[in-house]
C-alpha cells in the first residue's frame, strides 16, 4: 500500500509487532543479521516486560493497605500497582494501536493524542483508582493482604465512579501535558530511527515501538508521579502523612509544555490531525477551559478526606484536623462519560484513515473490534 500523507502513515508492514517471534524465526532461518539484532531486542523488551510485572505481583507487600507504615512504603506500593495498572492498558492499547494503526491506516499523532493519551489514559485512569490507589486496592484484596476475584466488579465500580469527581480534571491537566511532550519526543525518535535500515525497513513497528518507548519513558519520568501523587493521590491519609506535588507546579509546565508544542513543527509538513496549527490552538484552549473550569469550582488542589492544620496559640502548636469533603462519585455517571468519550475519539481517529478506506465494511468493522477492546473493562463491573 503506498503511503501518500508522509512518515505518519503507517502502511500495512509485512510483519507487525503481533508477529515479533514469526519475525524472529524467518530472520534466523534466513540468517539475517540485522533483522535477527531488530527482532532479538524486540524480544528482550517483551521478556523484560513480563519479568518486571511478575516480580512486583509477587511482592510480599504488594496488596497490603496497612496504614501504620512510613510515607516512603505507601508511595512504593502506590507506584508498583500503578506500574501494573498501566501494563495492563498498554496490553489493551496494543492491540488498538495495531488495529487502528497498521490496519486501518490512521494518523499516528491523532491516535497517539486522542487513543492512546485520552482514551487510554482515562482507562489507566479507572484502574489505578481500582486497583493502584490505597482505597481501590482496600477493596479489591477486601481489606486482606491478597485479591479478592469476587470483588473485581465493585473495585472497578469505585474506579468508574472516581471519573464523576474533581479527579478527572486534574487528570485531564496531567494528560495534556503528557501529550505536549510525547509527541514532540515521538516525531523526533521516528525521524532518526528510520537510519537504522530494519526500524525504516518495518516502518509500522517502529511507530508502534517508538509510542511504547515514549510511554514508558515519561511514566518513568512523571507520569506515574503526576497520577499518583496529583491528580489522584491518597485521600485517606493527611497532609503530614503523604506528600502532593504542588499544583502551581503542574500548572506551570503545562503552559510552559503547551508553549512549546504551540511553536514546534513536525518534521513532517504534510502531517494531518492533531499536529496541524489550528488543532494545537483548540487543544491549548481546552487546557486553559479545564484549568479555569478547575479553579472556580476548587478541584485543583487534591484534599484529603483529613487535613491538620498547625497554629500558634499562647507560644503552643496547636494540631487542628480538619475534614473536607469526600471526592465521591457515582459508578453510572463514570461509565457513560468513559463509554460516550471513548466512542467519539475513536470515530474521530478513525476517520482520519485515507479517504478511499472511510464507511467501508473494513472500516465499520475494525472500529467494532476497536471498541469491544476498548469498552471491555465496563463489563467487568457485573462480575
Amino acid at each position: 500500500m503506498k503511503n501518500n500523507r508522509g512518515p505518519y502513515v503507517l502502511s500495512v508492514a509485512p510483519l507487525d509487532y503481533l508477529n515479533v517471534f514469526k519475525g524472529l524465526y524467518k530472520a534466523i532461518k534466513n540468517n539475517n543479521t540485522e533483522n535477527i539484532v531488530g527482532y532479538c531486542i524486540i524480544v528482550i523488551i517483551i521478556i523484560a516486560g513480563f519479568s518486571l510485572v511478575l516480580g512486583i505481583l509477587t511482592t510480599e507487600k504488594f496488596w497490603t493497605t496497612n496504614k501504620d507504615v512510613s510515607p516512603d512504603e505507601i508511595i512504593t506500593r502506590v507506584s508498583q500497582r500503578g506500574l501494573i495498572t498501566s501494563t495492563i492498558t498498554a496490553i489493551i492499547f496494543g492491540f488498538v494501536n495495531g488495529i487502528m494503526t497498521v490496519r486501518a491506516n490512521v494518523s499516528t499523532p491523532t491516535y497517539q493524542a486522542l487513543i492512546g493519551m485520552i482514551v487510554g489514559g482515562l482507562l489507566g485512569f479507572v484502574l489505578d483508582n481500582a486497583f493502584a490507589t490505597e482505597k481501590g486496592a482496600s477493596i479489591f484484596n477486601g481489606n486482606s493482604n491478597s485479591p479478592q476475584i469476587e470483588n473485581l466488579g465493585e473495585s472497578l465500580k469505585y474506579g468508574f465512579a472516581s471519573l464523576a469527581t474533581p479527579k478527572l480534571p486534574r487528570y485531564i491537566i496531567t494528560i495534556i501535558l503528557d501529550i505536549f511532550i510525547s509527541l514532540i519526543m515521538t516525531d523526533t525518535i521516528i525521524k532518526y530511527s528510520k537510519n537504522w535500515y530494519f526500524l525504516r525497513k518495518h516502518s509500522s513497528l517502529n511507530d508502534i515501538l517508538t509510542m511504547a518507548f515514549v510511554s514508558f519513558a515519561t511514566f518513568l519520568a512523571y507520569t506515574n508521579a503526576t497520577r499518583l501523587q496529583y491528580a489522584y493521590p491518597p485521600t485517606d491519609t493527611t497532609y503530614s502523612t503523604f506528600e502532593y506535588i504542588p499544583t502551581i507546579v503542574i500548572l506551570l509546565s503545562s503552559i510552559i509544555a503547551g508553549i512549546v508544542f504551540l511553536i514546534w513543527e513536525p518534521f513532517d509538513k504534510k502531517a494531518v490531525g492533531i499536529v496541524e496549527k489550528s488543532n494545537k490552538v483548540i487543544l491549548i484552549a481546552i487546557l486553559f477551559v479545564v484549568i479555569v473550569v478547575s479553579y472556580y469550582n476548587d478541584w485543583l488542589n487534591p484534599k484529603p478526606e483529613q487535613q491538620i492544620i498547625n497554629t500558634v496559640e499562647e507560644g503552643k502548636i496547636v494540631e487542628t484536623v480538619i475534614e473536607n469533603k469526600k471526592e465521591d462519585g457515582k459508578s453510572a455517571s463514570g461509565i457513560a462519560l468513559y463509554v460516550v468519550i471513548s466512542i467519539i475519539l475513536a470515530a474521530i481517529t478513525m476517520y482520519t484513515a485515507p479517504p478511499n478506506q472511510i464507511f467501508t465494511f473494513n472500516w465499520f468493522f475494525l472500529f467494532f473490534i476497536c471498541l469491544l477492546f476498548i469498552l471491555f473493562p465496563t463489563f467487568l463491573t457485573t462480575v
